[in-house]
């Protein structure tokens, strides 16, 4: 009798064992499975914070996992860094701020610079040429200022976060000498070609 207690108290504190590993196993699995939707959750809540609408918030989302698929990056992070977007640039509504971010992010990939670092510039570029964006329209200076911006990094052989800090420094001076940003760009890349590298091309 004492053999068949032992036994079996022995196979039920091996299957409360399984049992128990495999609820742990379960819970991991469910947790990693949850993790990327309570991520974008989060950043959702973080951009909503601002008064986005549900409408916006929802064009955002769609167009972070959009860009997720396509390029591999954390669809997390692109709503998360869009927070300075929002934040910076002023008047935007509907789908706005979803098609600036998208095109912000395939600005920082093509110029192998951080997202939030292209997210500043932008935000900052808005603000400095806000005649041009009010004639041109958002959607418009965001595709110029991404062809403008891409094209002198490949021609100058520099990358999106040089040009990001030398523009930086410049801030509204150039603009308010009206000199166009093609210019801008084109002096501040051929500055960084002779080794006056991000702010030093900037200040110099």
């Amino acid at each position: 009798p004492g053999g068949w207690g032992q036994t079996h108290s022995k196979k039920g504190m091996d299957g409360f064992g399984a049992g128990g590993v495999g609820s742990l196993c379960a819970g991991y699995t469910l947790q990693k499975v949850l993790a990327p939707a309570l991520w974008m959750d989060r950043a959702l809540g973080e951009v909503k914070s601002l008064d986005v609408t549900r409408s916006a918030l929802d064009a955002l989302e769609n167009s972070a996992l959009r860009f997720s698929m396509q390029y591999g990056e954390s669809a997390a992070d692109i709503v998360r860094d869009s927070y300075k977007l929002q934040s910076s640039i002023q008047g935007l509504q509907g789908t706005d701020l979803a098609n600036i971010a998208y095109s912000a992010g395939v600005l920082a990939k093509g110029t192998k610079a951080d997202f939030n670092a292209i997210n500043a510039y932008t935000g900052q570029m808005f603000n400095v040429f806000q005649d041009r964006v009010n004639e041109m329209g958002k959607a418009a200076f965001m595709a110029e200022l991404g062809d403008k911006t891409a094209l002198a990094v490949q021609l100058f052989n520099t990358d999106g976060g040089q040009m990001v800090e030398a523009m930086k420094n410049i801030g509204n001076m150039a603009e308010r000498a009206q000199v166009p940003l093609e210019e801008q760009l084109a002096v501040l890349g051929l500055l960084q070609n002779t080794m006056q590298m991000g702010g030093r091309a900037g200040t110099a």
